[in-house]
């Protein structure tokens, strides 16, 4: 069941980015004359002319040290209509920015069998700083909405010098196809999680070896939860046994370090020292 934040968003993304459409900052692709209405409407308001700008060569005819496209702001605008909130940085700070708005349990980093989700935010290595969002994964298949798929062109005028000549270009928003790859990922912000609907993560270390009393399970708020608990409540005392979380531990076995039943295993004596269960 999708929860209302990726609905949300889902509609988003359909909506503002159809597939088959390629949305660019001067209009002039075949049948696109509405680009120039709504590519500022989804850039924070980057316009042909704000871009050819950033990209006039320096006053020595060189290339600008930091050629702007406008992924970052594209999810600038997504994630203020999603999510409420300011996430349009470029990939190395997202996660940072993330931290900033108190949501570190929303960011994701690549392992095990994690992935995006639709609309989530993602940051990737090795690209230019470019961050996407994730529309729709299917296997290795992956469906992401990116802008920042355009920049400058330029003329070479004396190689020696690397004085260069602008040209024109555009930037574009479109749909890609990519295959997935974790190694290529700094991570990701889940939406459903920054936006504070309550949803349970797996640990990875525990998946379900023997059915459902294998599993520890935390919620974003780092509150103890367990499919075997009442109404899938966790903390003390809502546990159906004090014993560790798997059902197939030994009895002298210490349990999980991150089970409530911790607190009752470790008892402080006159001495105020630890007594530990006897192997």
């Amino acid at each position: 069941m999708t929860s209302d934040v990726r609905t949300r968003a889902i509609e988003y993304l359909n909506k503002a980015v159809p597939d088959g459409r390629t949305i660019t900052s001067d209009g002039l692709l075949p049948g696109e004359a509405a680009d120039k209405k709504d590519f500022p409407k989804l850039t924070n308001g980057w316009t042909q002319a704000k871009l050819l700008a950033e990209w006039k060569p320096t006053p020595e005819g060189k290339k600008p040290a930091q050629i702007k496209t406008t992924c970052n702001e594209f999810v600038s605008v997504y994630s203020h209509e999603i999510v409420h909130d300011y996430l349009g940085t470029i990939a190395p700070f997202l996660e940072a920015l993330v931290k900033k708005a108190g949501k570190s349990h929303a960011w994701v980093t690549p392992g095990g069998t994690r992935r995006p989700k639709p609309g989530d935010i993602v940051a990737h290595k090795g690209m230019e700083n470019h961050v996407s969002v994730s529309l729709h994964l299917s296997d290795d298949k992956w469906t992401t909405i990116d802008a920042g798929q355009g920049g400058p062109r330029y003329q070479v005028l004396d190689e020696t010098k690397g004085t260069v000549k602008l040209l024109g270009g555009h930037d574009m928003i479109k749909r890609l196809e990519r295959s997935f790859a974790k190694s290529q990922l700094l991570g990701w912000v889940d939406i459903e999680l920054f936006d504070g609907q309550s949803r349970t993560i797996e640990l990875e270390e525990h998946r379900p070896r023997h059915g459902t009393t294998d599993r520890l399970w935390i919620r974003h708020n780092d509150e103890f939860a367990h499919p075997d608990a009442p109404n899938g409540r966790g903390g003390p005392g809502n546990f159906r046994t004090p014993g560790p979380l798997h059902h197939d531990t030994h009895e002298n076995e210490l349990p999980h370090p991150r089970a409530p039943r911790v607190r009752q295993v470790f008892e402080l004596d006159s001495k105020a020292t630890r007594s530990f269960p006897k192997k």
